[in-house]
């Protein structure tokens, strides 16, 4: 029976043996599949916070070209307020200039207004005058005849 016993035995310890053996190795696959799914989720970061990356570095660089695009047009407003002012100014000055004439004939108007009110006025006192003598020759002639 001890021969049962040893032979019973030595299967145990092979088996035993085995069942180690398959333990070790299922831990180092354990082991392995462990640094594959660390790899695996590292890279998915990754390749996630690229792609993320990616996206924001699109939109800021979308950004920066509208911001340009911006300062461009802010810049081409400007030239032309300036380009505006100037005008303004200039066509300001030709009014001042001709408001100034504009004032200058009034004057000139108005003294010709005069004078020739004066004249009118001279006109008919002259107009008097010869229409009395007209009647005085008138009366004179009758008086003479």
């Amino acid at each position: 029976m001890e021969c049962a016993f040893n032979v019973e035995r030595e299967q145990w310890e092979g088996e035993k043996e085995r069942l180690e053996s398959k333990v070790v190795e299922l831990r180092e696959q354990n082991v392995e599949y462990v640094e594959q799914l660390t790899d695996l989720e590292e890279r998915c970061k990754n390749q996630y916070s690229n792609e993320r990356n990616n996206e924001w570095e699109a939109k800021y660089n979308a950004c920066q070209k509208e911001l340009t695009d911006v300062k461009i047009e802010l810049e081409n407003v400007r030239e032309e307020k300036v380009l505006a002012d100037a005008e303004l100014d200039e066509t300001t000055s030709e009014l001042n200039n001709i408001q100034k004439e504009i004032e200058e004939m009034a004057t000139e108007l108005s003294e010709a207004q005069k004078e020739l009110e004066e004249a009118n006025h001279k006109a008919k006192e002259m107009e008097k005058i010869q229409v009395g003598s007209d009647q005085a020759t008138a009366e004179f002639k009758e008086k003479m005849t």
